[in-house]
């Protein structure tokens, strides 16, 4: 590709460019992503992912930086957040790279570690994410199917009967997703 997309903790997906004469990838920052969340150390993308016609870029992460509405931006114990701060924190960007359009889904009630394409064998109309699902002191996780053209889940969440990854560990574990005809 002539496109090189780059993110981590910065609250930005960096962009690079293929110089063709020189083959060497330079970085535009002029056209950065910037994830739209709060200020603060917030915004650790652990997760991309880019359609095969490179005009969908989908991220995804931890938004977490405390909770906005304690005194001091910060609310803990962790139990103390409620269902919609825990929503803020799985927070699903999806950006056309053409137009530079952005949306903004939530669901998970935690960080989200991977994303995958489901495959139909033509363009991709659904995503699925894995993610960390915290409810009072028990942590879990799931997996959402989403839907690209409403921006909605599709179903219920796939809880995961035993956790994949320790929140604390930076392994993340892969998912792939696959359409299968209807019965």
């Amino acid at each position: 590709g002539k496109t090189l997309y780059a993110a981590g903790w910065a609250k930005a997906v960096q962009v690079y460019r293929l110089d063709e004469a020189t083959q060497q990838f330079h970085y535009v920052p002029q056209q950065n992503f910037r994830i739209p969340i709060d200020a603060g150390r917030a915004g650790i993308v652990e997760a991309m992912l880019l359609s095969p016609d490179g005009t969908t870029l989908i991220v995804a992460g931890s938004a977490w930086d405390g909770v906005a509405t304690a005194p001091t931006g910060y609310l803990w114990p962790r139990s103390s957040a409620s269902t919609q701060d825990w929503q803020q924190v799985g927070t699903i960007t999806v950006f056309n790279t053409v137009t530079r359009a952005c949306r903004v889904f939530r669901g998970h009630l935690g960080a989200i570690r991977q994303l995958a394409f489901v495959d139909n064998g033509k363009d991709p109309t659904q995503f699925v994410s894995l993610g960390f699902e915290y409810t009072g002191q028990k942590i879990s996780q799931s997996v959402r199917v989403w839907s690209l053209e409403t921006g909605q889940q599709i179903g219920q969440p796939l809880p995961l009967a035993h956790t994949l990854i320790p929140p604390s560990t930076d392994i993340s574990p892969r998912i792939q997703a696959w359409q299968s005809a209807s019965n």
